[in-house]
């Protein structure tokens, strides 16, 4: 297992994966990571946006929208904690650009009446667009 760390990413409902890569790269608070074996340990939040299992170019790799979440890694293990996260393949467009207009209008909404909800609602939105963006990206 040298050249490979065990990756194990769980969402409330599930395991979402369970196995060995040679890297996964995410998205955390000071930009994109590759996370490779014999890491010096990280433990950080995960931003909204796109998750790779794999190299990017190899055709075995998963390639994924994950919400925020955490993630801890060392020398031969990573982590994910995740309450969002769907393959590239299973996003639904539609729904994205639906929950993307809904929002947008949401947010005009608590905008005019100084809604609490406006910070919420700005979350979601940013997951709505990178849905779309993560499924452009891989679906040319």
């Amino acid at each position: 297992m040298a050249n490979k760390t065990y990756l194990t990413i769980t969402t409330p409902n599930k395991v979402f994966f369970s196995g060995e890569t040679e890297i996964v790269t995410l998205k955390i608070a000071d930009g994109y990571i590759g996370i490779m074996p014999n890491i010096t340990p990280i433990f950080s939040s995960i931003e909204t946006g796109k998750l790779t299992i794999g190299y990017l170019n190899d055709s075995n790799s998963i390639k994924c929208y994950i919400g925020s979440g955490l993630i801890y890694a060392d020398k031969d293990k990573v982590n994910i904690i995740t309450d969002d996260i769907i393959k590239a393949d299973d996003i639904d467009l539609e729904r994205a650009k639906k929950d993307l207009a809904f929002y947008e209008e949401a947010i005009s909404k608590a905008k005019a009446t100084s809604s609490a909800d406006t910070q919420k609602f700005e979350v979601k939105l940013k997951k709505a667009i990178s849905r779309i963006d993560i499924y452009n990206q891989f679906h040319k």
